[in-house]
């Protein structure tokens, strides 16, 4: 009799610590039973219990540069660079350009800049110094299109576009140079830019 009683004991400690007794309801209502404790462990689990799933946030790696002056964009490849600040150690590529030229210079100085124009139209693009930039800088009146990416190696760092005369985007491996362009620029926005590819020599 003794012995029977200790065993029912047991039993109903070992139910009530798994929860056996206590049915749960499912997404659609119905009652099932739930082999696990309260804390929705499993009856008899000894390791740590599963974490929930972790939401990934993307943190923006790139910034739109609206227009600074009313309806015209009031800046241009000058005032970019001087944002982001020197990058003479990056190897720089120049994609799909668009330039408006000052058609009084003389055919010397534009002659090279309508032909980096054109190169940079192909899949390879052209390769540019950072002083090349400022060349470009000072000789275009306006870049309409064109992407500037500066490379370390085969690793994209940091890039410079310009997106149809109508805003620029600034991609930036550090996030410090984006911060940079937040202050110099009014209105500065975060966006989804997807990284610039590795460059293929």
């Amino acid at each position: 009799m003794i012995v029977g009683r200790l065993v029912m004991g047991v039993i109903l400690i070992v139910l009530t610590a798994c929860g056996a007794a206590q049915p749960a309801a499912t997404d659609t209502g119905v009652l099932t039973p739930m082999n696990t404790t309260t804390t929705g462990i499993p009856c008899g689990f000894r390791g740590s219990p599963q974490q929930p799933r972790r939401t990934h946030v993307m943190v923006s790696a790139s910034v739109k540069i609206p227009p600074q002056d009313g309806d015209s964009l009031g800046f241009d490849l000058r005032e970019v660079m001087a944002a982001v600040g020197v990058h003479g150690d990056l190897a720089w590529h120049l994609k799909g350009a668009w330039f408006v030229y000052d058609e009084d210079l003389p055919e010397a100085v534009l002659a090279p800049w309508e032909r980096i124009e054109e190169q940079s139209r192909t899949p390879a693009g052209v390769q540019l110094s950072w002083s090349d930039m400022e060349s470009c800088a000072r000789v275009m009146l306006q870049v309409i299109d064109g992407t500037f990416t500066g490379y370390q190696g085969e690793e994209p760092i940091l890039q410079l576009a310009a997106i149809d005369s109508s805003y620029w985007i600034v991609w930036a491996r550090a996030s410090d140079r984006l911060d940079l362009v937040r202050h110099a620029f009014d209105g500065v926005l975060d966006y989804d830019e997807p990284p610039p590819p590795q460059l293929r020599t």
